[in-house]
């Protein structure tokens, strides 16, 4: 009996057994279903690209307001930027002027916007669609160029791009402007700048164009197969590309084939017929009128190197247009007849002048320029050399727009237009070497005031920022205009109770004050110039010579640069051996 039931009962636990491991195995299961399925659904998801799409109003930041269009320029969005009239885009005029071209100029003093080509002037008038220039053309427009509403200009954009370097294209149904009937953020209008950077690619395949790069960006756009896009920037497996309606995204790396490097092709080249000398220019500016004929050896002028002269004449001396001169008839003799050629200068140094009220005023910018090309046409000028330094960010528009008007004169008579201008810096970029170079003949630089009389003491012109202005001009300015501004002075500092003060010394004066001081020169390869110091009780002086070692290093530089040549200021206060240098360097 005890065997029979020991028996039961092991059956028993064997029974009991096999059930508690199966349900071990299906609680094992569930959680490997629990670990696994949560995983998979993961991975699924990790995998499959979103389709949810951006709406284009959102994408650009356009106010999906009737009738406005976005204007995107080489893939930079401005929403809103233009307002559809009359199934054409209009756009504010200082838009225009920021972004597309500065020609299109708005004159104050007679309410019209004016634009100056190589020939005249146009005047185009609020409504109006025919235009007759100053020089008797005549034109027609389908649309009116301008039109106003509660003061504010705006410009016909399809007549403004006739004159500026910029290809178009049009998205945006006709009816768009009165319905809003085009698709949301739709309606836009895409430029790409001439001669800008254009590397191409093909898709291999159709494809989506993503917010951003990765499967789980918002969808811009669908993409097909041959379609052109723009390369961006190669981010591996992602591209930024900007698509040909103006939308910038990115696609898969390995759907992009036959990529090419390029630039965009220019629609408009704005440069006007410029007289040009066609030999290296060496010009000095004369700042007295005394005898440059039959001076001693030290007499600057009277160096076989030189063939231009500016003698600084013409002063502004009020708002009107009305100039102060000392023009002397027998100096322009002189210089004739020893084959100079004679381009004064007109500078706005006067104090008191105010640059916007002189230069926003159509009849003072007409009654200066009529000024000086009638002593153009008595004596006989080979040029005119504008030294204008009081601009200012807000008179530069006006002061663009006188060059302008200024250089049809000039071209008129086949007299040479030069502009002296300051080294091209961020906060002197409104003096706009570009837009100059369009109209005048030559831009000069005045490579020089690196350290200016109220500054800290040093150099007026190191050879490092000599010669990066150069390299900095020449992306402006072909080199045929470019004319390098040298210095024939420099400025010894003294500093005493915390201040400093530099004064302006000719080459031999500052040598020989160095020399009277006993002081010792140094060479200094850092700014490629002899330096010396001294003191004298509590002050401090210090100088940075320039002598033909260190203007021989200036004209290498010039020479190097393959400039138009160079301009020294000023006549009579460089050392005798420089014209040597000069011939040997520029000759």
């Amino acid at each position: 009996m005890r065997g029979t039931s020991d028996k039961r009962k092991s059956g028993r636990r064997r029974k009991h057994s096999g059930k508690k491991r199966k349900n071990i195995r299906i609680l094992l299961f569930a959680i490997v279903m629990v670990i696994l399925v949560p995983a998979a659904a993961a991975g699924i998801y990790t995998f499959t690209p979103t389709s949810k799409t951006m709406d284009l109003q959102e994408y650009f930041g356009s106010s999906g307001e009737t009738g406005k269009c976005t204007i995107i320029i080489d893939g930079m969005a401005y929403p809103d930027a233009g307002t559809i009239v009359d199934s054409e885009v209009y756009v504010d005029a200082g838009w225009v002027r920021e972004h597309l071209t500065t020609r299109f100029y708005e004159d104050s003093e007679s309410d019209a916007v004016l634009f100056t080509d190589g020939d005249g002037t146009w005047e185009y008038r609020a409504g109006q669609t025919e235009f007759t220039s100053d020089d008797g053309r005549k034109e027609t427009t389908d649309k009116p160029v301008v039109l106003s509403a509660d003061g504010q200009k705006s410009l016909w954009l399809a007549y403004c791009l006739k004159s500026a370097d910029f290809s178009a294209s049009w998205y945006f149904s006709e009816d768009s402007g009165q319905s809003g009937a085009a698709a949301a953020g739709a309606a836009r209008v895409v430029l790409r700048s001439g001669g800008a950077q254009n590397n191409t690619a093909v898709l291999s395949r159709g494809t989506q164009l993503r917010y951003r790069g990765g499967i789980k960006s918002p969808v811009l756009a669908s993409l097909t197969q041959g379609e052109t896009v723009t390369v961006l920037e190669d981010l591996g497996d992602w591209v930024e590309v900007l698509t040909e309606d103006g939308i910038t995204g990115y696609v898969k790396s390995r759907y992009l084939s036959g990529q090419q490097t390029g630039t965009v092709a220019h629609t408009f080249d704005g440069a006007y017929s410029h007289v040009l000398l066609g030999h290296r220019i060496v010009m000095g500016w004369l700042t007295s009128n005394r005898s440059v004929l039959d001076g001693d050896e030290n007499d600057p002028a009277a160096a076989e190197e030189l063939n231009v002269v500016s003698p600084t004449w013409y002063t502004i001396s009020d708002t009107a247009g009305n100039v102060d001169d000392t023009v002397s008839d027998s100096l322009i003799t002189e210089l004739k007849s020893r084959g100079l050629s004679v381009w004064p200068l007109i500078s706005d140094f006067t104090e008191d002048v105010d640059s916007k009220a002189l230069l926003s005023s159509r009849a003072a910018r007409s009654s200066l320029i009529t000024r000086l090309m009638a002593d153009a046409d008595q004596y006989g000028y080979d040029g005119v050399n504008l030294d204008f330094e009081a601009v200012t960010q807000e008179s530069a528009p006006d002061f663009l727009q006188f060059v302008r008007e200024l250089s049809v004169e000039c071209r008129k008579r086949r007299i040479i237009l030069s502009t002296d201008n300051y080294i091209p810096v961020r906060s002197r970029e409104y003096y706009n070497y570009e837009e100059q170079s369009d109209y005048v003949d030559y831009i000069i630089m005045m490579d020089y005031d690196e350290h200016w009389s109220t500054s800290e003491p040093g150099s007026v012109s190191s050879q490092e920022f000599f010669s990066t202005n150069l390299t900095n001009a020449l992306e402006k300015v072909d080199s045929s205009q470019l004319v390098c501004g040298c210095p024939f002075y420099t400025r010894i500092y003294q500093v005493s109770g915390g201040e400093s003060s530099g004064r302006e010394y000719g080459m031999q004066e500052a040598l020989d004050a160095v020399a009277e001081a006993g002081a010792a020169l140094s060479w200094d390869d850092g700014v490629g110039q002899y330096t010396a110091s001294w003191s004298s009780g509590d002050t401090q002086y210090y100088a940075w010579l320039e002598e033909e070692r260190s203007f021989t290093l200036r004209m290498q530089a010039v020479k190097e640069s393959g400039c138009a040549g160079a301009a020294f200021w000023q006549l009579g206060k460089e050392l005798p051996d420089i014209w040597d240098i000069v011939r040997e360097e520029l000759g």
